[in-house]
């Protein structure tokens, strides 16, 4: 019964990160990828491919906290090293992703 406390922080987790991979996917301005980052919808030149890609970027660090919280019940260690294992992995593997997306879809600034 200890799992409850873990499972119920997951589910928490998985909603704020599945709120955003969902944002992503609808949002008709660009979303954002840091905190107090604001991307204008100006700079990017393809909102639409930009939103998605940042969607799939927030649905793969949302997976493994899916499967931890079905693991949970069963064995709360080893959902605690899915969960690790993926926030380990999936931040900087995210930022690498974001920067690439950023560089595929940012519009380039002309010199004069």
């Amino acid at each position: 019964m200890s799992w409850v406390v873990g499972e119920f922080v997951t589910v928490i987790v998985i909603i704020v990160f599945g709120g955003m991979a969902i944002n992503g996917f609808i949002s008709k301005t660009p979303v954002n990828f840091w905190a107090g980052d604001e991307v204008k919808p100006e700079e990017i030149s393809n909102i639409k491919k930009y939103n998605n890609a940042n969607g799939i970027i927030w649905t793969a660090f949302t997976l493994p906290q899916i499967a931890a919280a079905v693991i949970m019940p069963f064995n709360s260690f080893i959902a605690a090293v899915v969960q690790a294992l993926g926030i380990i992995v999936g931040i900087p593997a995210a930022i690498i992703v974001y920067k690439t997306i950023e560089r595929k879809y940012r519009k380039k600034e002309k010199i004069k």
